[in-house]
């Protein structure tokens, strides 16, 4: 079953983004403002969201195991 991971203005939790150019990949985004409140996201955001969200699937899905411990 895959998971989606949805990127969300950390000031007021908008989902749309203004960019100034097109990006077609990580490595490529310099940056976005939020289209309801204009805070800017950086670069490291996205990556930074997704590895919370990486952890959380990982915790879940050992969830008490005894085999595995995590930090």
């Amino acid at each position: 079953m895959p998971n989606k991971i949805s990127l969300s203005c950390p000031k007021c939790g908008n989902t749309t983004f203004k960019t100034d150019s097109k990006f077609s990949s990580s490595n490529k985004f310099n940056g976005a403002t939020c289209s309801k409140c204009g805070t800017k996201i950086d670069r490291d955001y996205p990556a930074q969201i997704v590895k919370k969200e990486i952890d959380k699937m990982f915790r879940d899905a050992f969830k008490g195991s005894k085999f595995f411990k995590f930090k």
